[in-house]
């Protein structure tokens, strides 16, 4: 079977720019719209590439596992907006959880 890899969308944000140009802001759309579609994104960070998947969707996180080759019983980071949106997805949520937030 033939496998071609994913167009690469490179993201160029100058420091000085409040807004994103405009190929980048096309980029995140679609990097948006990938997600929604339970899809995988590559995200650079400063030392290493994260792989996203909407946290939310079980079979994107399914994907996610198996494209790191994870067992699935390894914790996975959720990125959240803020205190409220973590307390929604928390089975639980300890006093140390909220001293930390």
């Amino acid at each position: 079977m033939a496998r071609s890899l994913p167009e690469i969308l490179r993201l160029e944000w100058p420091s000085d720019q409040a807004a994103p140009p405009a190929a980048t802001d096309m980029a995140l759309d679609r990097a948006i719209d990938v997600l929604h579609r339970g899809g995988l994104v590559a995200i650079p960070t400063e030392t290493v590439y994260g792989l996203a998947a909407d946290a939310l969707d079980e079979e994107a996180v399914d994907g996610n596992v198996r494209a790191k080759g994870r067992p699935a019983s390894n914790p996975l980071i959720v990125h959240v907006a803020n205190e409220a949106m973590a307390r929604q997805l928390a089975a639980a949520w300890p006093a140390a959880a909220g001293a930390i937030a």
